[in-house]
This record gives structure tokens, sequence and C-alpha cells, in this order.
């Protein structure tokens, strides 16, 4: 079942963000690191939802989740394709 929710992230027009754009979140579901060193080669994430900004200040933004998954702390929020 999809939810939707207000939610805020600290992302705003400083870092490229206008009211009415679309943005996914994804979420960090698994890091794939060298056998050898142990450093991160990838990181796989997971779609978890979509975000349509209604507001914007320099700092933050405001927008409408709709999803199946549960917005968390941490999550990634990007440009949608």
């Amino acid at each position: 079942m999809q939810t939707e929710k207000t939610i805020v992230i600290n992302v705003g027009s400083h870092g490229g963000v206008h009211v009415g754009e679309h943005l996914v979140i994804t979420r960090v579901s698994r890091v794939i690191k060298d056998p050898a060193t142990g450093k991160p080669l990838r990181s796989v994430e997971e779609p978890v939802g979509q975000l349509q900004i209604t507001s914007v200040d320099e700092g933050s933004a405001v927008g409408t989740f709709t999803g199946e998954g549960e917005p968390k702390v941490g999550d990634v929020v990007k440009n949608a394709p």
C-alpha cells in the first residue's frame, strides 16, 4: 500500500532544489567491498519512494512523499530520471 506524507529534507535552494521538482528517495541496502583492501567499491541502493517539493528555503525543502517504503534519516534524495 502506498503512503503519502509530508517530509523535510536538508537540501534547499542553495543546493538547487525548486518548488514543483520531483525527487527520488533511495536507501543503501548493501556496500560491496574490495576483498583485498576492505575499502568500499560500490553501494547498492533500493528505491524508497518519490518526493514532490512543495516549499523551499535556502537550507531545506518540504515535500509530499509517496511510495511503498518508509523514509528514514540517512536516505538519499536524487533528481528523478
